[in-house]
């Protein structure tokens, strides 16, 4: 181990110590290039062009692709090889950690959005935090590491041209832990499938093998780390083999100061402990958690409990302790924590923010374009949809989207009221009384507010179902009565919610966000 003058070293005093790369996800990495000359690219912005200069070669490796595949294995777990709760901010926050001299943050987005077009990641969105796990592309076949030197995150390394790296990192690759293990490379040789095995001037792009010796003679002689060079002559042999006047075969090692073997308890994987954000909130849940008797659980795991303040924070104090409570309640039960405490949590939290939510877009008049004219169970499940989309906001910011949102549904998605008595079906235990019907004309005629009578029939089912003798109100319309009389005290509506086909309110609320 070494320290370096890089983030860990020079603010932190820390040592910079080896990593370990797979294999496989090296090899899809070179891979990349076997379709070098497709001409194929990727856009990095939304509504890009090819005269802004916003494509990028996708199947071109460059310099800022090996900063990104150097730290996504640094910080992956050893086992599982994913990254878990990290945003683009806390992993370039972490490459400069590494690396002396690092590249830009734009640089680095880029590398990880090619990745994910080309399969080597997957990113999985945390609905929660805003936060993504990333799981990198491991190849069973090829399942084996490499042990890699700090040499790689030095500047006098990164100093060094893409060639170089690319020449670099395949021979560490087949060499393993030989040390001095001499390599032979063709100069020509398109007919391989892997891209790190063929010909040395396919490899490289080059056109001449003269460029390709002095890519190697250069890797021999310069100086890159404590006076030491990548490469090595091999010892009693020719560097380099010829047929006639050609290059034919290059014979080298890898400098025996950069082949490492494994070493047992040593540590090559530092996966990224997301910052504990929200030190009030952070110190609620601590004391909330001792007093439920639930501290064991979460001793010792920063990413646990980080997952915890960040999925209850935006839910407020109140639903955080009824979900602590929950959690306690299943503890009990099960004897272990839930699965997935995010999902827990999410599913705890519904049955009490459905109503929260529900209410509160009553109360700031965006409820009706919830589910505009649907009915029965398909209103349900868009209901459902909706507020589980909006249970991320806490009530006050729920509050200004809503107000946000009402203006400008008001102004584009309302038009002149045309009800029937179809708009005014929300009960569906009341479908089959014959005085519902002539209730809900009247409503219609009248145009009152669908959803302020969804409420009132909400109400009556209530009060139907809390009666025991609930026949009677049926025999002798004493609910259908009470729903009259309850009809005049309710608001009219001229204008009614409409939304076109494929659009639903959340989107357009989360638009004011």
């Amino acid at each position: 181990m070494h320290i370096l003058a890089n983030r860990k070293g020079l603010q932190h005093g820390q040592k910079t110590g080896p990593i370990t790369i797979n294999y496989g996800f090296m090899k899809a990495l070179f891979n990349i290039e076997l379709s070098y000359d497709s001409g194929e690219s990727f856009s990095i912005t939304k509504n890009s062009s090819e005269t802004e200069g916003r494509y990028r070669k996708l199947h071109h490796l460059v310099r800022a692709d090996f900063y990104a595949a150097m730290l996504l294995q640094a910080v992956c777990h050893a086992t599982t090889y994913d990254i878990n709760n990290v945003n683009y901010a806390s992993l370039y926050d972490a490459l400069c950690m590494w690396y002396e001299d690092p590249i830009s943050f734009y640089e680095f987005v880029i590398s990880l959005k090619k990745f994910e077009q080309l399969g080597l990641i997957t990113l999985a969105n945390r609905k929660e935090n805003g936060r993504f796990d990333i799981q990198l592309r491991i190849l069973e076949e090829d399942t084996y590491f490499i042990v890699v030197s700090p040499v790689v995150f030095t500047k006098g390394f990164t100093d060094l041209t893409l060639s170089h790296w690319k020449l670099f990192f395949a021979a560490l690759l087949q060499t393993g832990t030989g040390k001095e293990k001499v390599l032979f490379r063709q100069f020509d040789n398109e007919q391989h499938d892997n891209m790190m095995h063929k010909g040395l001037k396919q490899f490289l792009h080059k056109h001449q093998a003269s460029d390709v010796k002095r890519l190697i003679e250069e890797l021999i002689t310069i100086p890159v780390y404590n006076e030491k060079p990548l490469f090595i002559r091999p010892k009693e042999q020719l560097t380099y083999k010829y047929e006639g006047r050609k290059l034919s075969v290059a014979y080298f090692s890898v400098h025996p100061s950069w082949v490492l073997s494994h070493k047992k308890g040593q540590k090559y994987h530092f996966p990224i402990q997301p910052v504990v954000k929200f030190s009030r909130f952070a110190r609620f849940i601590q004391h909330e958690l001792e007093q439920l008797g639930l501290t064991e659980h979460f001793t010792n795991n920063i990413q646990l409990v980080n997952e915890l303040i960040s999925t209850l924070k935006p839910k407020g104090k109140v639903l955080s302790r009824h979900v602590l409570h929950k959690i306690r309640e299943y503890i009990r039960e099960q004897h272990v924590l839930p699965t997935s405490l995010t999902d827990f949590i999410q599913n705890v939290s519904r049955s009490r923010m459905k109503a929260t939510i529900e209410n509160l877009a009553r109360t700031e008049g965006v409820h009706q374009w919830i589910a505009p004219h649907m009915n029965g169970e398909v209103k349900e499940q868009r209901t459902e949809a909706f507020v589980s989309r909006m249970s991320y906001f806490a009530t006050p910011t729920l509050r200004k989207l809503f107000k946000k949102g009402y203006t400008y549904l008001q102004r584009y998605y309302t038009r002149l009221a045309l009800y029937t008595s179809n708009d005014y079906k929300h009960v569906q235990e009341f479908d089959h009384m014959p005085m519902m019907k002539e209730i809900r004309k009247t409503a219609a005629r009248k145009k009152v507010c669908p959803a302020a009578y969804a409420a009132l029939e909400k109400e009556a089912l209530e009060m139907w179902e809390a009666n025991p003798d609930w026949e009677r109100w049926q025999v002798t319309n004493e609910l259908g009565k009470w729903l009259l009389d309850q009809l005049e005290h309710l608001p009219s509506q001229d204008t009614m919610a409409v939304l076109p086909p494929g659009v639903q309110l959340e989107d357009i609320l989360l638009s004011f966000s």
